[in-house]
């Protein structure tokens, strides 16, 4: 993990917080959500361990940033994985790859939350997956919606997975185009990345239509005419 500063308040929040946990009966189901510092935790149930450690206070740093929200996985009612999902083959990841999930667009959290279950419920039961796809998916209201995580290897990207984080903007961008919110939120979570260690600082950004998945006509025209202008597109994979 990289280190950052912490504020006083965000340690005293992960100090008060690890006594808590220490003291807790019963932890399963549960987060330590840090409001001081705009970090979620998850125990083991929901299955990101390595992110949650009480005693570290720079082990939500990743999951932490003063003006990108994440929403955890329990607060979007996130269904547990099949089975364990399976750690990336490169740490920090190489590849970031951008696409759309399709469905409509949303620009609440109360309207963001049933699409991704939706999304979550197709992806398992007709597509056989062990959970949603994405790594991360981030909404027209600029949250960004915690999927695998981190460090964890997505379902969308063929034979990119093993080595890439996921992000797919809500909605379909053949016509319409990703909210103000969506493209700020999305560059800083890729800052964070950096920040965190959790993208190689050279990393390469592709569209899912560069991964090598036939016919698709993801991340769309529009999403795609605007992240061919980011710093790390790569268009010649």
């Amino acid at each position: 993990m990289g280190t950052v500063t912490m504020s006083l308040g965000c340690l005293l929040a992960v100090l008060v917080f690890g006594v808590a946990l220490a003291s807790a009966n019963d932890k399963r189901g549960k987060e330590m959500i840090l409001k001081n510092c705009h970090c979620t935790c998850f125990d083991e149930d929901i299955p990101h361990p390595d992110v949650c450690n009480a005693t570290t206070p720079g082990a939500c740093n990743a999951y932490a940033d003063a003006e990108v929200v994440f929403v955890s996985r329990s607060e979007w009612h996130a269904r547990p994985p099949i089975k364990p999902l399976l750690d990336l083959e490169t740490i920090p990841a190489p590849y970031v790859v951008i696409s759309h999930t399709a469905t409509k667009s949303c620009f609440t959290k109360d309207q963001c939350l049933p699409h991704i279950r939706s999304i979550q419920a197709f992806h398992i039961e007709s597509h056989g997956w062990l959970d949603i796809g994405y790594n991360f998916l981030v909404g027209g209201d600029g949250l960004v919606y915690i999927g695998r995580g981190w460090d964890k290897q997505g379902a969308y990207t063929h034979k990119y997975h093993q080595n890439s984080i996921e992000i797919s903007f809500i909605g379909t961008f053949r016509e319409e185009t990703p909210s103000a919110a969506q493209i700020a939120t999305t560059k800083k979570l890729l800052q964070i990345g950096l920040r965190e260690n959790k993208l190689a600082k050279d990393y390469k950004l592709l569209e899912h239509k560069q991964v090598g998945v036939p016919h698709t006509q993801r991340p769309g025209d529009h999403l795609y005419d605007i992240i061919k202008t980011w710093e790390h597109w790569d268009p010649n994979h």
